[in-house]
C-alpha cells in the first residue's frame, strides 16, 4: 500500500512538472540596468556583492548587519540611523537576494555558491576586505541563523551577536524536501512554485509586519525591485535546493559570548516559543519581546529596537 501511494504521488509530481515551462520569465533586466548610481558592489569570492555602510562613523566599533530570506540589506535602513553615530555599519546582499550576484550553479559543480559552507566563506570574506577582525553581528531570521554559524565556526571574528526573530530551529525545507529538490524531475515544479512568489509579492512581505497597513512605500519598492532582476527565479530555487540544516542546534551550548534576542510577539513567521527555548539553552542571553510587532523589529519597530540594542552594547562595553 505504501509503494502504491509513494508511485501515485511521484506520478502526480511528473504530471505537474510538464506542466511548468523552463523558459526565462519575460521583462526582466540586468542588475546594471536595476542599480542606481549610488548602490556600490564589492567582489568576494568571485562574485559581484551589493553592499552598504550606511554613512556610519568609519573608526567606531564595527557591526555587520545580515538580513533575512527574500529581504536585502535595506531592511536595515530603519534601524541604521540611530547606531551610525556610534558604530561602523555594514551590511550585504547575501547572493539570490537585493542587487547582488544570481550565479547558476551546474548540476554536479562544486561548490555549490549557494551551499552552506559557501555562504560562511562569504561573511567571513566580507570582514576581511574591510578589514574587519571582530565586529558584532545583527543577524534577522535566516541571517540570525548565519550569525551563530559565523560565532561558533570563528569565535575569534565574533564579539557578541545580536538575533533578530531568528531562525534557528528550522531554517529552509525540511530535510526529505531538500533530498526531493535535488532531483531533476522537481526542478520544473520546483521553478513554477518560486515564480508564484512574484504573482502576489505583497502577501509575503505583509506577513513579516504585525500592521502591514503602515509599512512604507519605499520600502515596499526596494522589496519588489529584486524580482526585476533576470534570473531572480532560478537564482532563489538554486539557493533554496541548497539549503541544509547547518547543525548548530545541538551546539548552541558553545557559545559563550554575549547574545541578545529580539522577538516581535506577534511574529507569524517564526514563533516566539523558539526564541524563548533559544534563550534558555544559551549559556549568556538577553530576551526581549516587543508588542504590537511582527518578523522584523528593526523594520517595523526601529526606535524600541535601536534603544535595546544600544542598551546591550554599552552594558558588554562595546563603544
Amino acid at each position: 500500500m505504501k509503494r502504491t501511494m509513494w508511485l501515485l504521488l511521484l506520478l502526480c509530481v511528473l504530471l505537474l512538472s510538464g506542466c511548468a515551462s523552463l523558459a526565462d520569465l519575460p521583462g526582466l533586466s540586468p542588475v546594471e540596468d536595476i542599480a542606481s548610481p549610488d548602490d556600490r558592489f564589492v567582489e568576494i569570492g568571485s562574485y559581484s556583492m551589493h553592499y552598504s555602510s550606511y554613512d556610519s562613523s568609519a573608526d567606531a566599533p564595527p557591526i555587520l548587519f545580515l538580513h533575512g530570506f527574500m529581504s536585502h540589506l535595506h531592511s536595515w535602513d530603519y534601524l541604521a540611523p540611530a547606531l551610525a553615530d556610534q558604530y561602523s555599519l555594514y551590511g550585504y546582499d547575501r547572493l539570490a537576494f537585493g542587487l547582488s550576484e544570481r550565479p547558476l550553479p551546474e548540476r554536479g559543480a562544486a561548490p555549490d555558491p549557494y551551499a552552506r559552507s559557501q555562504i560562511l566563506l562569504r561573511a567571513i570574506g566580507f570582514l576581511d576586505h574591510f578589514g574587519i577582525e571582530k565586529a558584532v553581528i545583527i543577524g534577522n531570521s535566516a541571517g540570525g541563523n548565519l550569525a551563530v554559524q559565523m560565532a561558533l565556526e570563528h569565535p575569534d571574528r565574533v564579539e557578541a551577536l545580536i538575533l533578530i526573530d531568528p531562525a534557528i530551529y528550522r531554517n529552509g525545507p525540511p530535510g526529505f524536501v531538500s533530498a526531493l529538490l535535488k532531483l531533476r524531475i522537481f526542478d520544473r515544479i520546483g521553478l513554477k512554485t518560486t515564480r508564484k512568489l512574484a504573482q502576489d509579492p505583497l502577501e509575503l512581505f505583509e506577513d513579516a509586519w504585525y500592521d502591514p497597513e503602515k509599512i512604507p512605500d519605499e520600502l515596499l519598492d526596494q522589496y519588489l525591485q529584486p524580482l526585476q532582476i533576470e534570473n531572480w527565479d532560478r537564482a532563489l530555487y538554486a539557493y533554496t535546493k541548497a539549503s541544509s540544516d547547518p547543525g548548530i542546534i545541538k551546539r548552541l551550548q558553545e557559545l559563550q559570548l554575549p547574545v541578545l534576542i529580539i522577538h516581535g510577539e506577534q511574529d507569524s513567521i517564526v514563533p516566539l516559543k523558539q526564541s524563548r527555548q533559544l534563550d534558555e539553552e544559551l549559556p549568556s542571553s538577553r530576551l526581549e519581546v516587543f508588542d504590537d510587532c511582527g518578523h522584523v523589529p528593526h523594520e517595523e519597530c526601529p526606535q524600541q529596537s535601536a534603544r535595546v540594542i544600544l542598551e546591550f552594547l554599552s552594558s558588554i562595553g562595546y563603544e
